[in-house]
């Protein structure tokens, strides 16, 4: 349960970073010129500011979870913990991104079929 409770938050704050990166995306590059390599670490820095910016720190609870690990849970609290927070959010944007284009494809190919 524990862990389908922290994979719930992190795909949500990943969806938050994703859109917040379309919204960058869209507002600088229109022309879409900018290597998509770009827009892959904005999404890693825009999930580490807003770890760091909310205090968001689901290391300890990932952590937890693996029974190895449980002891060390605590080393990665504070702002470490929300660093890796963000990185993980980071990468779930790229997933969700790719999730978002697909399910607005289908959309697309629904509304135009006769």
């Amino acid at each position: 349960m524990e862990f389908a409770a922290v994979l719930t938050v992190l795909l949500a704050y990943g969806a938050v970073v994703t859109k917040t990166v379309d919204l960058a995306r869209n507002l600088i590059d229109k022309n879409d010129s900018m290597p998509k390599a770009t827009w892959n670490v904005a999404a890693f820095v825009i999930g580490v500011a807003y770890a760091l910016g909310w205090q968001l720190d689901a290391s300890v609870s990932i952590l937890a979870l693996v029974p190895a690990l449980s002891e060390q849970a605590d080393r990665l609290s504070g702002v470490a913990g929300q660093v890796l927070t963000g990185l993980l959010a980071g990468g779930a944007a790229g997933f969700l991104h790719e999730v978002f284009d697909a399910l607005s494809g289908v959309a697309s190919r629904a509304h135009s079929t006769p």
